[in-house]
């Protein structure tokens, strides 16, 4: 059984090499997400209580078929929920918005998206999903 044992402890580590791969890539998504964010908010149109002029809403990074080991990934790190749809929300981007714009949300979630295709290619497709409130 020391075969066993050994392969065990290989797959523990490369378990616990993507986890740290996926915070790793949710970090730079979320940093992308802030900066898109920022950008957008700097030079939106405001009105005289100072909400972004726009829908109200909000949009989420969403996936449909991740791969096992990313589930695993997000589950671990408490970044994921599937939902009854069988559709997976990925974190929240941006964390810190304070606003009513689904513009926004929008931007900032296409942003994370597009960084966490890239870093984490071949394990799932990342989309954005809105909701007009």
């Amino acid at each position: 059984m020391p075969g066993t044992k050994a392969s065990a402890a290989v797959k523990a580590a490369e378990k616990a090499a993507f986890r740290l791969k996926v915070a790793a890539a949710l970090e730079r998504a979320h940093a992308a997400a802030e900066a898109a964010y920022d950008v957008f908010a700097r030079s939106a149109r405001r009105n005289e209580s100072g909400l972004i002029v726009d829908t109200f809403g909000w949009a989420d990074v969403i996936m449909y078929t991740p791969s096992r080991r990313l589930q695993d990934a997000l589950k671990a790190l408490g970044e994921t929920q599937r939902t009854q749809s069988g559709m997976w929300y990925v974190s929240r981007f941006p964390r810190e918005a304070d606003t009513q714009s689904i513009t926004a949300y929008e931007v900032a979630c296409r942003a994370a998206c597009e960084v966490l295709a890239r870093e984490l290619a071949g394990e799932g497709e990342f989309h954005v999903r809105t909701h007009i409130d």
